[in-house]
């Protein structure tokens, strides 16, 4: 199949980011400054052919000028850096960047952050969240299942005999 396969939301996607965080892609931006390169203006459902082709602003490069692509920032970047810091997952394999989208939808889902605001801010529908955390839900759903009985349960009985 000859198409990009990213997210048709992708421009539209704001996620919380920390103030650390910002400041090193501040930082980063200061010393490398995006360059001007041609990209491919993908349309859903369309192929890459039949897209038009722009110009973007790109961010990361490799030291020799290239755009950087997945395999380099694979090979050459991501698993050295986990293999240096000794960070590998139950069966000690090395966890993949996107393990890292995994691991902010399930916190934020966890920590009761609304399914809706989750699914917009990684660029999914409601449903297609539901579909792949649905464990997570349930037991969402059961601990506020037992908060709300608790809020509708029966007031206690007066030990003071009534006065006649």
């Amino acid at each position: 199949m000859n198409r990009l396969k990213t997210s048709p939301r992708l421009s539209s996607k704001e996620v919380p980011t920390p103030p650390y965080l910002l400041e090193a892609v501040a930082e980063y931006i200061e010393r490398f400054p995006p360059q001007v390169s041609e990209t491919v203006l993908w349309e859903p459902k369309k192929k890459i052919s039949d897209c038009k082709i722009g110009s973007t602003r790109a961010l990361f490069w490799t030291p020799r000028g290239n755009l950087l692509c997945r395999n380099y920032f694979n090979d050459d970047l991501w698993k050295p850096t986990l293999l240096k810091l000794g960070i590998k997952d139950e069966e000690e394999n090395l966890p993949t960047f996107h393990d890292l989208r995994h691991t902010s939808i399930s916190t934020c889902l966890q920590n009761a952050i609304p399914e809706h605001t989750v699914a917009a801010w990684v660029g999914d529908s409601v449903e297609e969240l539901r579909r792949t955390y649905s464990h997570l839900l349930k037991d969402h759903a059961e601990a506020h299942g037992a908060l709300a009985a608790g809020l509708t349960a029966r007031p206690k009985l007066s030990l003071v005999p009534n006065a006649a």
